[in-house]
């Protein structure tokens, strides 16, 4: 066992912020969690405290912790569900590729040449219409109208609060917001619950939900409407979010790297030849997996993370109280020079000779916080990406800023201006401002 925390082995970190305690030092920590967390790593070292010698928020960073981690499986608390008898993953995927390919040829009939888009806000509208298309169909506009503009407030509020275990923190009243936002929601698919139970009855499965209807429990009675509108919650929570800030980014990183653009769309042209890809293309299009893992290696959704343990545990040379919150961070993972070489440059052929374990490299995080199948998000980046680039480059536009967001999953804070321009002509490299060049080391 290790050393108690408060004996010999006391919890190195930063002294409670003057006047504001603990307190500050958290508010200093949601204000930019990357830089913080960076801070604490080059100072303290894999494991820290959120204020030293406090076992209530410890930080634990690096392959090493995030091992320990992942072998504890049973160690921590979940507010997420690890099991669902609602999963049916398989038809999921079928609706979700399905109607992502039809969002996505919709919205490019509408681009035009020279034209000046936000990309961080079409991919975020794109990915949560194709993820309600796939809980509701196409032919209930009203109710999807209704449940999206319910989600967009949701998410905003998500994103703007990175950690629950701020509310944790002495002297941070919890949200008042929250709840009602989730409500409104919960309302929004209740509804639309109770106008599927028709087309469930006669044994249709075209939407979602009428999969989650036709779901049994174990023993075989019938998942509670509850149930099924809190697993339809979870996946709009972060889902769309997660595929629009791996689009957003991955759009932006090819952009800055013209020579590599050239070659995913000549892979495209290649083995699609102007065609949407099926399901089975995806997996052969290897320029374009090495792309999206590269592009999850820098700006992984997960950036931060979060678990709180459920009984007193060891961690490394400290022994922990039952309910420490662990912050661990992917971000920082990714980018330690011993586990990848140059770790912020944008280098997808890395990936021909990589194979990391699950404790370095974990862009989806650790403890299942997050909420949303990261095959589905990686499925959706890989449509999205290979129907767009075939018919269009997007390179940066004229004095565009890109900042990191602080928020979960990672982001674009505010617009990621580009320019709509031909795929069959080198794309214009221009330099971000902002602090990307924090994450990414630019051309």
């Amino acid at each position: 066992m290790g050393s108690a925390v408060g004996g010999a082995g006391r919890i190195p970190g930063p002294r409670p912020v003057p006047l504001l305690g603990r307190r500050g030092n958290a508010l200093l920590l949601a204000h930019d969690p990357i830089a913080w967390l960076a801070t604490a790593y080059r100072r303290y070292g894999s494991i820290s405290g959120l204020v030293r010698d406090d076992p209530t928020v410890v930080v634990a960073l690096g392959p090493d912790a995030n091992q320990q981690l992942l072998a504890n499986p049973d160690l921590w608390q979940h507010s997420i569900p690890q099991h669902t008898t609602l999963s049916a993953a398989s038809r999921y995927v079928e609706l979700h590729y399905e109607a992502a390919l039809r969002l996505t040829e919709r919205m490019l009939d509408r681009w035009g040449l020279g034209c000046q888009l936000d990309v961080a806000y079409v991919m975020r509208e794109l990915t949560l219409q194709a993820a309600i298309t796939v809980l509701l169909g196409e032919h209930t506009s009203d109710v999807a109208r209704q449940l999206a503009a319910a989600v967009r407030r949701w998410s905003q509020h998500n994103s703007a609060v990175p950690f629950a275990l701020l509310r944790t923190s002495p002297g941070l009243a919890a949200d008042r917001h929250s709840p009602h936002l989730s409500r409104e929601v919960a309302f929004c698919l209740g509804g639309a619950l109770a106008r599927r139970r028709e087309h469930a009855a006669r044994n249709q499965s075209s939407t979602l939900l009428d999969v989650l209807l036709q779901a049994r429990e174990t023993d075989g009675s019938r998942v509670p409407d509850d149930a099924i509108v809190r697993r339809a919650m979870l996946l709009l929570r972060t889902g769309p979010a997660t595929s629009a800030a791996m689009l957003a980014w991955t759009f932006f990183s090819l952009s800055q790297h013209p020579r590599i653009l050239a070659d995913l769309q000549a892979e495209l042209a290649r083995v699609l030849k102007g065609a949407p890809p099926g399901p089975e293309q995806l997996a052969c299009l290897p320029l374009l997996d090495r792309i999206v893992k590269e592009t999850a290696r820098l700006f992984p959704p997960a950036s931060i993370g979060h678990c709180t343990s459920a009984v007193p545990f060891d961690l490394g040379p400290y022994h922990l109280p039952g309910g420490t919150v662990i912050i661990y961070s992917p971000y920082i993972t990714h980018r330690i020079s011993e586990l990848y070489l140059s770790p912020q440059r944008f280098r997808p052929e890395r990936w021909l000779f990589l194979d990391p374990a699950p404790h370095v490299y974990l862009p989806f995080g650790t403890c299942g916080e997050m909420g949303h199948d990261p095959a589905i998000a990686i499925m959706e980046t890989k449509l999205v990406l290979s129907m767009v680039l075939q018919r269009f480059s997007l390179g940066l536009a004229p004095s565009a800023r890109v900042d990191r967001g602080s928020g979960r999953p990672l982001a674009p804070r505010g617009a990621l201006s580009m320019i709509i321009a031909p795929a069959d002509r080198p794309v214009v490299q221009r330099r971000a401002q902002g602090n990307v060049d924090e994450m990414l080391v630019l051309q």
